[in-house]
């Protein structure tokens, strides 16, 4: 919700003040971004609650193939968008999507689980999935992979934002 309301913000302050004051778009996005790296591990908290057990893996295969298919589809339909409209419907048709996915992540109805086992401490917890990391194979190789994909999309993320800073805004590397 909150990511849908700073998609409002950003929609109005472009659409008000679409020159100048680039420190405030980088702002806004800068916080979304955040918001975003935050998406994936709630996504999968809500797994287990959502889902019954026998069909876990079914449905993480099913999330992990939808958010890809985004993540791929996403770059390419942006651009096409962009260049066939401008950055203020983009931002609008984002706003218009995100507060649907708002309104039925408002209506999920998520159960509570109590559970009787001990509960890890936080640095345990840590440490426990580092020492996974570690140990196996498997998981750091995706690890490894998700860490190259995310550190290639920051590259190309700030090579489409030097751009447009550089085209649209005619600022330069002063």
């Amino acid at each position: 919700m909150v990511k849908t309301i700073l998609l409002v913000g950003l929609g109005i302050y472009i659409t008000n003040f679409n020159h100048g004051f680039a420190d405030a778009v980088i702002l806004f996005i800068a916080m979304i971004s955040l918001l975003d790296g935050v998406a994936a591990p709630v996504s999968a908290a809500l797994v287990p609650q959502l889902v019954p057990k026998e069909e876990r893996m079914k449905a993480n295969g099913f999330l992990n193939v939808i958010t890809q298919t985004i993540f791929v589809a996403g770059w390419p339909l942006g651009s096409i968008l962009l260049i066939s409209t401008n950055s203020s419907f983009i931002i609008w048709l984002t706003v218009m999507l995100f507060a649907v996915s708002t309104i039925h992540t408002v209506r999920m109805e998520v159960s509570e689980q109590t559970t009787d086992s001990v509960v890890p401490s936080n640095w345990c917890s840590i440490k426990s999935g580092w020492v996974a990391i570690r140990q196996i194979p498997t998981i750091r190789t995706l690890i490894s992979i998700d860490f190259i994909t995310t550190l290639a999309s920051s590259v190309w993320v700030a090579a489409v934002i030097y751009v447009y800073v550089e085209k649209k805004l005619q600022l330069g590397e002063e």
